[in-house]
């Protein structure tokens, strides 16, 4: 499941009431991949994005607003990995003097202020509306399901929202901080991206935008992975175990191996010509399994000191060996 791609579906289908409200989600949708462009010719303002869904929807929100029927174009863009199809939409003159006169921004005051539409939206229903706009158009999320890393909480969850200017992130980091959701910034290609690594954090960051399928399948995700990672844990560990177990008990046969073909088993003690035979007749077995082999009533730590005893005569008798052949 692309995480990203049902929030906007979600995004798409919701349903807005107020015109404020409208009118700030626009304005998210222009900052995350429009332009404004102002000057004493006119007023114009392009959307563009892949996705003919998303620039419907923001046609319908001019519409609803003022009446005029933008104009949806469909161009055919080359990017470095070949050509892909866009679609852009263009609002011009009366159709942006209607939006922008009834937040009291002054025309006559030419170039408008960057910071200028920000400074309109107040109220926490606009505050949603403007991040869903500006997600919609600007924003993605990335989850990386090779990730095996243990901070699983950071790792492999990501979300982006890719804005032009540094004072437009400011004001959408502090738009996600009163609602608890602590995003951070970066700068990269004359661009300012806003992001949240936590995977807490993107639950809450869907919470707020009332994505609520989107929610419930991010947690879906976050508990399968969880117990995926758990399992690979216990597999891996249970492996190292074996794997141990397997290096030790060679160990074992070589030295029992070694005794036998130098100074034979019979010049051991009993306790150690015990587990000495059990270890030849029994290669890979391991200790729980040649405990059950053995009369001995002897633990499991009492078998691997007597192990190490054994060990230790091999690895003398192997140094008496190369003293003497030198």
């Amino acid at each position: 499941m692309n995480i990203g791609t049902e929030i906007k579906k979600e995004l798409i289908k919701k349903r807005i009431q107020k015109d404020c409200c409208k009118r700030a989600f626009f304005f998210g949708a222009m900052r995350g991949g429009g332009k404004l462009q102002v000057s004493q010719s006119g007023i114009a303002i392009t959307i563009s994005n892949t996705q003919e869904s998303i620039i419907n929807k923001c046609e319908k929100i001019i519409n609803s607003i003022t009446g005029i029927d933008a104009e949806i174009s469909l161009k055919e863009i080359e990017t470095s990995l070949g050509k892909r199809n866009e679609f852009e939409l263009k609002v011009i003159d009366e159709a942006i003097k209607k939006l922008l006169v009834t937040t009291g921004i002054n025309l006559s005051q030419l170039p408008i202020e960057e910071n200028s539409l920000e400074s309109t939206i107040s109220d926490d229903c606009c505050f949603l509306a403007y991040i869903s706009g500006l997600f919609l158009t600007g924003g993605a999320v990335i989850m990386n399901e090779g990730s095996t890393s243990s901070d699983q909480k950071s790792t492999g969850y990501l979300m982006e929202i890719i804005v032009a200017d540094a004072s437009v992130a400011k004001f959408i980091v502090s738009i996600l901080e009163t609602h608890e959701i602590h995003a951070k910034t970066r700068v990269k290609n004359n661009s300012t991206i806003v992001y949240i690594k936590d995977r807490e954090q993107l639950c809450d960051f869907c919470a707020f935008l009332g994505v609520a399928d989107v929610f419930f399948a991010l947690q879906n995700i976050i508990i399968t992975r969880d117990t995926r990672n758990d399992i690979n844990r216990k597999v891996n560990c249970e492996t190292g175990n074996i794997d141990r177990a397997q290096e030790a008990a060679g160990r074992q046969f070589e030295a029992a191996v070694h005794i036998s073909m130098t100074i034979g088993l019979a010049s051991l003690d009993v306790q150690l010509q015990e587990i000495a035979k059990a270890r030849l007749q029994n290669p890979s077995s391991s200790i729980p399994e040649l405990l059950k082999k053995t009369n001995a009533t002897i633990t499991k730590s009492g078998f691997n000191h007597r192990m190490r005893r054994l060990i230790a005569i091999s690895d003398s008798l192997k140094n008496k060996d190369s003293d003497q052949k030198q």
